[in-house]
């Protein structure tokens, strides 16, 4: 509906702002009363929608047209501003304008979307003095002082708003009632032009369809002419790839039996598979779960899964009895289908993983221990004392910490050189191993720095008594070495960082005393 006009004073806003901002939560309540009450969009809306999302971003000839609906609009109102916008349920995009920008904003901050809701054009010729809109920030001076604005629907037959023809001023502006009627006009012939854009693309596409239709008729005929003399050639072709194939297949009947498999299944299975045909109850040797234990349930096997219905990815099995040679698969698969829909079968693919998952064991071990001594290395080392604190959060058993530093380990480097240097570190690596539990963990730190976590044994006199014979390790072998040995007692309020420095500054401080 028209809005009765209202006057105030002319004030300017940004150069190019377009009639977009948020509103005050009265008025997006109101919003949310109105647009309640909307049709619901109909297909021929959402391909006119999609006909101005292609007119925003291509060169067709209907954007040069909608552009001069643009300049006619504000020519039309006598605006200096004028834009097209596109109105899609969550935000309003700007298209084309004159003296407008290109923007995006949510639908419930867009002017256009609070006034297309109602019928007919909506103006107002001081939007300032209009309480519905005063406290806009493009009107309030917040963002901008819009005072004159106008908006025409571009409402299909169905009676969906797909978008608008708005114009505004930063100055007050009156409308008559025949410059009303041509701003709807205008509203009118934007949507005619989109709706003659997507016609066009319609048939564009249709044209396209039917000539890629012909084209694959075409190619269909000539592939069946070529499948009746290939055929021959084709399974032969068929059965060499079926066995060049470097991981293993299994094709079943419905009932999940094995009926073909490749060269590489039937070395594995040995005499289980005799000229093509399944001989033992089962094509391979025992199976477990990924941990190598759990036995696999029969109903479980990737074979019977997939006849069932149910596409298997990468399930990880064990095959092999336990303490013998063993070999991990991923097993992939799904059913197969008549061209009724009926499962007819099945085929799982069976990739042996058991080398990479070796790789993947032993990367894991250089990544986490020290590569001259094996020892665990820092990460190892602050997970191993995470595991200590929850410990003692758990159980109240405290844990006992020693750092350890070899003293006069540079002399040796620089005197004896660095592979006495080495042998030293592994001699200190022993001689800590040998003085803890099976449970305990020995660390180094890097350089000459080891350290020792003991849990469940926190007190100062369990850390005095493991210093002494850490001390007596080291001077036992043939080589006496000597360190400066710091101990600290785990706190409920620790972190692995913070327990692992106080028993470093402890170390540095008994250091500091020899000297």
């Amino acid at each position: 509906m028209r809005r009765s006009p209202v006057r105030g004073t002319a004030r300017s806003s940004e150069p190019g702002a377009g009639p977009l901002s948020p509103v005050s939560p009265t008025a997006a309540r109101t919003e949310d009363d109105v647009t309640a009450t909307l049709r619901p969009i109909t297909a021929r809306s959402e391909l006119q929608r999609a006909a101005l999302r292609e007119l925003g971003v291509g060169e067709a000839p209907e954007q040069a047209e909608l552009q001069a609906v643009l300049r006619l609009a504000a020519t039309v109102t006598g605006a200096p501003h004028a834009a097209l916008n596109l109105l899609d349920d969550d935000q309003q995009v700007t298209l084309l304008g004159v003296r407008a920008q290109r923007r995006r904003v949510p639908r419930v901050e867009s002017l256009c979307a609070r006034t297309s809701s109602r019928p007919g054009v909506f103006w107002g010729a001081d939007l300032s003095t209009d309480p519905d809109y005063s406290g806009n920030p493009f009107v309030d001076g917040r963002i901008g002082r819009l005072r004159f604005y106008a908006s025409a629907p571009m409402r299909t037959a169905d009676g969906d708003v797909i978008g608008t023809i708005c114009a505004w001023d930063e100055g007050v502006r009156e409308l008559s009632p025949e410059q009303v009627d041509r701003l709807a006009d205008l509203a009118e012939v934007a949507l005619a032009l989109v709706d003659r854009h997507r016609a066009a693309r319609e048939a564009d596409r249709l044209a396209g369809a039917a000539h890629e239709a012909r084209i694959r008729a075409e190619e269909e005929r000539a592939a069946a002419e070529a499948a009746s003399a290939e055929l021959a050639r084709a399974r032969a072709f068929d059965r060499a790839l079926f066995d060049a194939l470097s991981v293993g297949v299994v094709v079943s009947d419905v009932h999940g039996v094995p009926t073909r498999v490749n060269r590489i299944v039937a070395a594995w299975a040995g005499d289980r598979w005799d000229g093509g045909q399944l001989v033992a109850a089962q094509l391979l040797e025992e199976l477990y779960l990924a941990d190598g234990v759990t036995p696999l349930d029969p109903a479980d096997a990737p074979l019977v899964r997939v006849v069932d219905g149910e596409p298997v990815r990468d399930v990880e099995l064990v095959a092999g009895p336990p303490g013998g040679p063993r070999r991990i698969t991923l097993a992939t698969g799904g059913p197969i289908h008549d061209a009724d829909g009926t499962i007819a079968g099945g085929v799982i693919t069976i990739r042996d993983i058991t080398e990479q998952r070796a790789l993947e064991a032993r990367l894991r071990e250089a990544a986490l221990h020290d590569p001259l001594t094996c020892l665990p290395n820092r990460a190892l080392v602050l997970d191993r004392l995470e595991q200590a604190l929850r410990a003692q959060r758990r159980d109240r058993s405290p844990a006992v910490v020693v750092y350890v530093d070899l003293d006069g380990f540079k002399q040796i480097n620089d005197t004896a050189g660095h592979a006495a240097g080495d042998a030293a570190l592994l001699r200190t690596a022993e001689a800590l191993r040998s003085v803890v539990r099976p449970g305990d963990t020995v660390g180094r730190m890097g350089g000459d720095e080891f350290v020792v976590v003991c849990s469940g044994i926190g007190t100062a006199r369990d850390a005095e008594d493991l210093v002494v014979r850490i001390e007596a390790a080291l001077a036992g072998g043939e080589t006496v070495l000597r360190a400066s040995c710091g101990t600290a007692l785990s706190r409920p309020t620790d972190t692995a960082e913070s327990l692992l420095r106080r028993a470093d500054e402890a170390m540095y401080a008994v250091k500091h005393s020899r000297r």
